[in-house]
């Protein structure tokens, strides 16, 4: 058979300067992958922070192929201008917790084991790391923040949007929005129950799980006013009131960024988005 030697060709036409196919992801001014998964980036660009996203489910259901959350992932890259590594865990009730947590602190290890072998690693700032997560995953990245293993690699920061914590002495909030339940997709009664089904045998909800942990990194505390999760988490931020940034997200409820798709939702989905991009680059303006 006689050999064949393929070239690429490029013609005069201004208008073909793509050789690689359809633009299917972009970071305006950043990064263009293409089709055929050729990835462009732009000369006067640096390497780009690095967020480490959980996401939510009471430790029992959601995934990161889901379509609402791969919508999300996809502006929050955007906007806040970094890397989305978005982790899966294994799901209570199979998995009690810990494992989720174990499973947070593995993807970090992984992180730091093939920093140099991963070509999307080439585009990455390995000393800008934020650990995300909404409602459970907001949890995970708390607990994992605060774990020793993943150590010496640096954490700048934690995100945690509506962090799903608990206590057995029932909230001002959890009482209020219990009485509505129109207002927000997470009930206390589903609340107590994913609790039940996540944690240990035997474990109530004054266990160390169900509570955060303090770090040492700075944290983005994002908060629906409709949640009956909003009480915890100022809570959360007024123990530390100058390392935790608390902003409260007026009318909307628990997990909007994803399930609400009222011009309210979508508007204060803009302005986390924007104060995670603020948070991120410009942490002293928040």
């Amino acid at each position: 058979m006689e050999a064949t030697t393929i070239t690429h060709v490029t013609t005069n036409n201004p208008n073909n300067t793509n050789l690689h196919g359809a633009v299917v992801e972009e970071v305006e001014g950043l990064i263009k992958v293409y089709k055929d998964g050729h990835v462009t980036k732009s000369s006067s660009v640096s390497k780009l922070p690095l967020i480490v996203y959980f996401h939510g489910g009471g430790f029992c259901a959601g995934s990161a192929s889901w379509s609402c959350y791969h919508q999300f992932m996809a502006r929050l890259s955007a906007k806040s201008r970094c890397l989305v590594m978005h982790v899966n865990y294994r799901l209570a009730p199979e998995n009690p917790l810990p494992a989720a947590y174990e499973d947070g602190v593995n993807a970090i290890l992984w992180l730091k084991k093939t920093r140099n072998d991963n070509l999307w690693s080439k585009l990455c700032d390995f000393d800008r790391i934020f650990l995300a997560g909404d409602s459970a995953g907001g949890n995970i990245a708390n607990h994992v923040a605060a774990d020793a293993l993943i150590k010496p690699l640096n954490i700048e920061g934690t995100i945690l949007i509506q962090p799903f914590f608990s206590g057995e002495t029932r909230t001002e909030s959890e009482r209020r929005v219990e009485n509505n339940t129109k207002s927000s997709v997470l009930t206390l009664a589903s609340s107590d129950t994913w609790w039940r089904l996540a944690l240990p045998r035997g474990a109530n909800r004054e266990h160390p799980y169900c509570k955060p942990v303090e770090i040492k990194t700075r944290t983005l505390v994002c908060v629906a006013e409709m949640d009956v999760l909003m009480d915890r988490a100022i809570e959360m931020c007024d123990s530390d009131e100058k390392m935790n940034k608390c902003v409260v997200y007026k009318g909307v409820g628990h997990a909007f960024q994803i399930l609400d798709e009222s011009p309210l939702g979508h508007k204060m989905t803009l302005e986390m988005l924007c104060d995670i991009e603020a948070f991120i680059h410009h942490f002293e303006s928040l």
